[in-house]
């Protein structure tokens, strides 16, 4: 017979003094800190635990700080004391102890014991402990019938809290700036009445999905953070998820226990086990719906459940409310953001609506105007008969539409076609009435910007064709006029008549540059330059062609930005428009150069027609002349007789056109002033800094041995070139065309050395002929020729940034600079 085990005096004499403690706890954390100090003064321990068990959902919940959530005691260590009613020791080996919690022979909760290493657990402590948890397990019944009382108080009070409750929802409804608002503290109360962990609120956004609000009221984050970040991240079309289950029903939606329902499973796996969600009209729609989680399953709460519906009609107000607030935003939206003048008045034509546009057209601002009568502020010039006509149109509840001249408010008139209807019931006669005002000078100057741009890109191109022929000749009578300076001595009587041979072929070849720009296929050296920076360099040339009599005003912007160009075609073409404004301008008076940025929004842009929306650089010329005549500005920059834009060239401001057009820019003429003339650069705004202008000087002209290819279509151009080469000692390879110089090439490409080609060539160009020389050797030096093109060419033909080129046309020292300067670079990379 085993003999009882009898557990130390001294011991048990501490269980006993910690018994009316034990007793005396009111809430299961302070139970669990008074059963962790007794075994700590009965037992040396390292660790303790303390869990309260629920036979209902088979779970034990663990009491501590952190508010775990409940956990499954089937196939634990846990299972095994609470289902036996015995201490036990766990399976893992750590020596840890399970004391259950029993009253009589069901278990109420369980404590774990992990010992110090050097004090292992002996039977004899196991009696003492079951001593303490005898006590603990009459402690939680204590606790059970204090919570069922407070449960009867709680349930009898609880009718009332709801009605407090949907009272202080429907006052926060009322006063909400927001749904978002009504709806948090709509979830706060619920929450704090109901014990819920988790409340969140879903609106029906415009594609038709329910989304986050971004409302959440959470006990704990930590332990709720998962559920949070996925009800956050996630848009539910109108028929799936919870919110969409709650739309479908259209009414209140109670989950008992979400592990066992499939449509809410993933919710489950987060702890959420208990459901309650209600939907939100807005109207007939389900516009939201807020939801309660819980950690345990649902019991039923009619009280709960009968407040959902009044709560439900008071965040339903403010739902309205809050999408006819947006569609009034959106309304106002759409009319500033339109770029045409609407104006819209009452029976009484009392003015109600009156946008940016109208402001901008008419001259009054929106607070002058609103409720005054319409036909003081948009004053029509019409015919008798057109205004009896709109009389009789809107009597009749019909639209009209008509161009007409009104008068703005500086007494300025201006082309407008203007649309009006009434609107409202035609039973009880109009309710109002609507118009839009079309500004007719901005249709007018986009199309005759059209047509302008249209004509000059058809002159253009024939005088870029017409440029390219008289370059090659050009080429050859200069290059042909300098060998022969350069063989004639100093005295010779033919020396004069050669230099002005070559005098004419140097203005010639000016002229030429003029027709190209005109046509805009000059080849242009753009780089990245700060206008207001090269007006100021160019001072003194643009001071000369305002001439004597004039005063040059330079008003810059230097903050206004860079933007890319040819800076020297650029200020060729100042130099124009200023020469022009000369002509016109009164002596005595100034002429204003001025620069400045400006951002242009999509209705601004188009206006202006060819102008993007962004960022521009303007460039304005000014003049105090007369205003031009119709006829005058729509040819303006077409080619004229001497002196008649007041240009010496007769090529007007085409060349000015040519230049800005070929560098994405746009030149535009104001003449709305009463007086003089603004003609105006719009160039694109680049965020880069600008380049520093780099020194140049003459490089000696040196010769070398190497094997040259030289491709050229003109038999002058080809004989020049040749001429120049072999004089410097190069070994020339000829060819007229790409074909023959590919198969010359073909025959051995290591034996060449640079090559030289025209960019415009009958049968195959020089893109062309690069591209298959390159395939049969890609380390190819190339010098490329043309006098007519348009930089695209260059980009689209060849890929290589390190290609030089030669514009003709050329001198010949020119193209022995050229040619030297790109051997030693390639024979430096080599």
């Amino acid at each position: 017979m085993t003999e009882p085990l009898t557990p130390d005096p001294t011991r048990l004499r501490l269980v006993t003094q910690s018994a009316a403690a034990i007793l005396d706890a009111r809430t299961p954390a302070a139970l669990r800190t008074i059963l962790e100090n007794t075994c700590e003064r009965v037992l040396a321990i390292d660790g303790f635990t303390f869990a309260i068990y629920d036979a209902t959902t088979e779970r034990i919940q663990v009491v501590d700080e952190s508010d775990a959530l409940p956990a499954a005691v089937a196939d634990t260590d846990w299972e095994i004391v609470i289902r036996s009613g015995r201490s036990t020791f766990v399976k893992d080996g750590s020596g840890d102890l399970l004391v259950p919690l029993v009253d009589g022979t069901r278990s109420l909760g369980a404590f774990r014991i992990r010992p110090r290493a050097d004090r292992p657990i002996e039977p004899r402590d196991i009696v003492l402990l079951d001593a303490i948890a005898a006590l603990g397990a009459s402690a939680l019944l204590v606790l059970d019938r204090m919570g069922d009382a407070r449960a009867a108080e709680t349930a009898a009070r609880r009718p009332a809290a709801m009605r407090e409750l949907v009272q202080l929802v429907t006052a926060a409804a009322n006063q909400a700036l927001s749904f978002d608002e009504a709806a948090g503290v709509c979830l706060a109360g619920l929450c704090e009445e109901t014990g819920f962990a988790v409340g969140h609120a879903w609106v029906l956004a415009g594609a038709g999905e329910f989304v986050s609000t971004g409302v959440f009221q959470v006990r704990d984050l930590g332990t709720w953070g998962a559920l949070v970040g996925r009800i956050a991240g996630r848009r539910f079309p109108h028929d799936t998820g919870l919110p969409g289950l709650v739309a479908s029903r259209g009414g209140l939606v109670r989950i008992v226990d979400a592990a066992r329902d499939p449509s809410v499973s993933d919710l489950a796996r987060m702890g959420a086990r208990g459901i309650w969600a209600f939907p939100v009209r807005a109207g007939r729609e389900v516009g939201a719906v807020l939801a309660l989680f819980s950690p345990l399953p649902l019991q039923r709460d009619h009280v709960l459940d009968a407040a959902a519906t009044r709560l439900a009609d008071a965040l339903g107000h403010v739902l309205v409310r809050d999408r006819a607030e947006a569609a009034a935003r959106l309304r106002t939206l759409l009319l500033e953001g339109a770029g045409q003048a609407i104006i819209g008045s009452d029976a009484q034509h009392r003015i109600t609506v009156w946008n940016h546009a109208a402001e901008l057209l008419f001259g009054w601002s929106r607070e002058e105007v609103l409720g005054r009568i319409d036909s003081e502020f948009i004053r029509v010039r019409a015919e008798p008969g057109q205004t009896a006509e709109i009389t009789q149109r809107l009597a009749a509840g019909q639209p009209w539409e008509g161009e007409y001249e009104v008068t703005r408010r500086d007494g300025s008139t201006v082309p407008v076609l203007i649309s009006g209807a009434a609107v409202g019931d035609d039973a009880t006669g109009p309710a109002g009435y609507v118009g839009i005002a079309v500004d007719l000078r901005r249709s007018v100057a986009a199309e005759r910007q059209r047509r302008q741009s249209f004509a000059m890109d058809a002159v253009g191109r024939l005088a870029g064709a017409v440029a390219h022929d008289f370059n090659n000749l050009l080429t050859g009578i200069k290059g042909v006029a300098q060998l022969l300076l350069d063989d004639l001595p100093s005295d010779s009587p033919i020396r004069p008549d050669l230099q002005e041979i070559s005098g004419a072929a140097e203005r010639a070849a000016s002229l030429t540059a003029r027709l190209l720009a005109f046509g805009r296929r000059l080849v242009l050296r753009p780089r990245v330059v700060e206008p207001a920076s090269l007006i100021r360099s160019a001072e003194i040339a643009l001071r000369r062609a305002a001439g004597p009599d004039n005063e040059l005003a330079l008003d810059l912007d230097t903050r206004s930005g860079p933007v890319v160009i040819d800076p020297n075609q650029l200020e060729r073409a100042l130099i124009d428009l200023v020469a022009r404004a000369r002509r016109v301008t009164p002596s005595g008076s100034a002429i204003t150069i001025r620069s400045g940025r400006i951002r242009l929004g999509p209705t601004e842009a188009r206006a202006f027609g060819d102008l993007k929306p962004g960022d521009w650089v303007t460039i304005d010329v000014i003049d105090t002349g007369p205003p031009l005549a119709p006829d005058v500005l729509d040819r303006l920059f077409e080619p004229a007789p001497a002196g008649a834009h007041g240009l010496d060239s007769e090529l007007g401001l085409g060349t000015a056109y040519g230049v800005i057009r070929q560098s994405d820019g746009v030149i535009a003429v104001d003449t709305s002033s009463a007086t003089g003339t603004t003609v105006r650069i719009w160039l694109p705004l680049v965020e880069t800094k600008a380049e520093p202008t780099l020194a140049s000087g003459d490089a000696p002209i040196q010769g070398g041995d190497e094997t040259v290819l030289l491709v050229e279509d003109e038999p002058t151009v080809r004989s020049l070139a040749r001429k120049v080469l072999v004089r410097l000692g190069y070994d020339v390879l000829e060819a007229a065309d790409g074909i023959e110089a590919l198969a010359r090439f073909e025959r051995d490409p290591d034996a060449i050395d640079l090559v030289i080609t025209d960019v415009i060539m009958p049968s195959m160009g020089g893109p062309e002929l690069v591209r298959r020389l390159r395939a049969l050797r890609a380390d190819l030096p190339v010098l490329l020729m043309s006098g007519y093109t348009d930089d695209a060419t260059l980009r689209r033909g060849f890929a290589r940034s390190d290609d030089v080129f030669l514009e003709k046309p050329f001198s010949p020292a020119t193209l022995a600079q050229k040619v030297r300067s790109l051997l030693d670079i390639h024979a430096t990379r080599g």
